[in-house]
């Protein structure tokens, strides 16, 4: 599906413009922003789900 939108052949690495940086995730909406490798994990309803913040 996402391929379709993109416009890309399917299997096709899609390279995104982003600007380099210290940060590893920023969300200017909630004016936080979190390190490379920064990792959290929360339990919900017995599933444990894992994030880490990556450039």
């Amino acid at each position: 599906m996402l391929s379709k939108i993109l416009g890309v052949a399917d299997g096709s690495a899609v390279a995104l413009n982003v600007q380099s940086s210290a940060v590893g995730w920023s969300d200017p909406r909630f004016d936080i922003s979190l390190p490379e490798g920064f990792e959290i994990f929360r339990v919900y309803k017995g599933t444990e789900y894992r994030a880490k913040a990556l450039t």
